[in-house]
């Protein structure tokens, strides 16, 4: 299948996914994508990754711009690359996350790439927990990012670290982080 994308912050992230991520993933497994974009994420996770067994839900709001981006056309891009194979929400992360966890819902990875402002990471990572199951794996990107105007992501991420740390194990730290919950 051909895809378009007009960016690619992910495939530099393949192979430490596929050490650090797949082996861990369950079968079947539902994995949650917290901000898709154009989808390229999804597409790995559904062309190398996912079989037809597993469930893939994709939570964006595909509002643009972001972070000095314009995402023109980024959902129709995901539209068109992901091609109904996927769960999709046109939702905050914080609507959706919140009505999973009333629900009841889980997932067994869960991967946190929406906004990038630190109380935000922050809530989608506290919320992303309470539906992270007991071996799951959580991912976060851009542990790096910094921007003038907020607090960058991997304050969030380093006091999720701190406070959850008894309850998961770290197993990559760079760019992005991947932890697996124990508990």
């Amino acid at each position: 299948m051909a895809y378009t994308f007009s960016t690619d912050w992910f495939t530099a992230h393949e192979q430490t996914w596929l050490e650090h991520v797949v082996p861990r993933l369950p079968r079947p497994c539902s994995w949650l994508e917290i901000g898709s974009h154009e989808g390229r994420s999804a597409v790995f996770m559904l062309d190398r990754v996912l079989s037809s067994a597993d469930t893939l839900v994709c939570v964006d709001t595909w509002a643009g711009p972001f972070d000095g981006f314009a995402a023109t056309d980024a959902e129709l891009r995901f539209d068109a690359n992901v091609a109904g194979r996927a769960e999709k929400h046109k939702a905050t992360s914080l609507d959706f996350l919140a009505a999973s966890v009333l629900a009841g819902r889980q997932f067994d990875g869960v991967y946190i790439d929406g906004d990038h402002a630190a109380t935000s990471v922050l809530t989608d990572s506290v919320l992303a927990w309470h539906v992270l199951r007991p071996g799951g794996v959580i991912v976060w990107d851009d542990y790096g990012y910094s921007r003038g105007d907020q607090l960058p992501p991997r304050l969030a991420i380093d006091r999720v670290l701190e406070l959850y740390g008894e309850r998961l194990t770290v197993l990559h730290i760079g760019w992005q982080v991947i932890a697996e919950k124990y508990r």
